[in-house]
């Protein structure tokens, strides 16, 4: 859940989601009673991030969510990714 909720703060930061669909989904994970305590650092996110199969230098194919159930594979760099976390 927490992932789901990440993806959909980066999506909205990044264009592909409206804050009307992030907002309703954060509201869906929020009445499931996940708590969103973050255990982990922008920096180490990004880490795994720059190490994952789909990254090619300092840019990577993340799929972001543009709707529900609808997604995108956008091209990003990885530091406009930091700027998100």
């Amino acid at each position: 859940m927490l992932i789901g909720f990440l993806f959909r703060q980066i999506s909205a930061k990044l264009g592909t989601l409206s804050e009307q669909d992030k907002n309703l989904g954060l509201k869906f994970i929020e009445s499931s009673g996940v708590s969103f305590d973050k255990d982990f650092t922008a920096k180490q996110i990004l880490s795994v991030v720059k190490s994952d199969k789909k990254a090619d230098g300092d840019t990577v194919n993340f799929v972001l969510t543009s709707g529900f159930g609808k997604g995108v594979i956008k091209k990003i760099k990885i530091d406009s990714l930091a700027e998100c976390l």
